[in-house]
């Protein structure tokens, strides 16, 4: 078995052989030890000090600390990096800029940069910030950039840097971010599209923390039944909306509930709820879909006085009363009809229809059942 100090000075000497940074598997193979045994000793060396360890997306990349010029360390980046002194005079070039620029056979270093055409490198805000440049800030800004029909976004930073014997330079930095960009510009039209879709509801919608009734979301119209202006809201609790506690640990998912809310202005309403549960980022979420049935209960108030009124008054009469619809069924019936109705049962359907006829033929009753017709029909429209 190689003994570790043994197995230290053989990746030593692979890292020392390229003047570039390795990844495991190229130490592996110069220093002839398995991947796995370079990768637990890499870790110690580099808590040693002896290497240091550079990570570029997923990629893992090793160099002798000290040893590798500044050059190569830019030149693995793809972002492109020019360097310049404090008189502005090009120092460096990563091989990523010089491809992207296409300036291989024209000089660039050790020329003013004010003096050079390098695209975004030379724009009058990149000149600005350099004027207006000190090491303790870094300048940072975000553009779009059309070459060849195809547009692309970068982000651009000036920052000071400190290398070859501890001198001190200023790097030009423009990082690809269209990637990103894309992303971002997705997830807009998305959040966009899901808030049309929220505010076009006509139910009031709420989005809240299960757990806490913290509400995090709600439509226009749940501003507009409650009351309380959008940030006003996101400062409430969904469950002090409620006039009757709620039962925090019972499940109402899909289920349809009838309770009582409170509106800003301290009016109670009656409501109709829906509710569902989703979990996004750990946590757990609902959604109250609430209705306001206001309304509802006013008519439904309405029609129950209707039908209580025209029930008292054929049961004050002591003569059989039948109420039919327009397709002659049978609605309602005072008790004198019931008993009547007991007693001579029907031999089929028929002679039943015939009988209500004969029995509502009396001139006495039709007086009264036009009355009791015109109040059914008022209260059904």
């Amino acid at each position: 078995m190689i003994r570790d100090v043994h197995v230290y000075d053989l990746i030593l000497s692979a890292l020392s052989k390229d003047n570039k940074p390795l990844n495991i598997t190229e130490i592996s193979e110069k220093s002839g030890i398995n991947r796995h045994k370079v990768a637990r000793n890499l870790d110690a060396l580099e808590i040693l000090g002896k290497v240091r360890k550079i990570e570029i997306g997923n990629a893992k990349k090793y160099y002798l600390a000290k040893s590798i010029p500044s050059s190569s360390l830019f030149d693995i980046s793809s972002d492109l990096i020019i360097i310049i002194d404090s008189n502005h005079i090009v120092q460096y070039i990563n091989n990523s800029a010089q491809k992207f620029l296409d300036r291989n056979n024209i000089p660039i270093i050790g020329e003013p940069l004010e003096n050079l055409s390098l695209d975004f490198f030379s724009t009058p805000d990149v000149l600005k910030g350099l004027t207006t440049f000190s090491p303790d800030k870094i300048f940072r800004q975000e553009f779009e950039y059309q070459r060849d029909g195809q547009i692309r976004w970068y982000s651009f930073q000036i920052m000071g840097i400190s290398i070859k014997n501890g001198n001190h330079y200023i790097a030009l930095v423009a990082e690809d971010i269209t990637s990103k960009k894309q992303i971002e510009v997705a997830l807009f039209e998305n959040e966009q599209k899901y808030r049309s879709i929220f505010d076009a509801e006509a139910d009031a919608l709420i989005i809240y923390e299960t757990d806490s009734g913290k509400i995090t979301d709600v439509n226009f119209a749940a501003v507009s039944t409650y009351g309380y202006e959008y940030d006003e809201f996101l400062n409430q609790n969904y469950y002090s909306l409620f006039i009757e506690k709620e039962d925090l640990h019972a499940s109402y998912s899909h289920i349809t509930r009838y309770q009582s809310h409170k509106r800003e202005n301290g009016i109670i309403f009656p409501v109709e709820i829906k509710n569902s549960t989703f979990p996004l980022n750990n946590i757990q979420y609902s959604l109250a879909a609430v209705r306001d049935v206001t309304l509802r209960k006013k008519l439904e108030g309405e029609i129950r006085e209707k039908e209580n009124f025209v029930n008292n008054i054929i049961n004050s009469v002591d003569y059989e009363i039948c109420i039919l619809d327009q397709n002659g069924i049978i609605i309602s019936v005072n008790q004198p009809w019931k008993d009547f109705a007991l007693s001579n049962p029907p031999v089929d359907s028929f002679f039943m229809s015939v009988g209500i006829i004969l029995r509502c033929v009396n001139v006495q009753l039709v007086r009264i059942m036009r009355v009791l017709f015109h109040l059914h029909m008022e209260f059904v429209q």
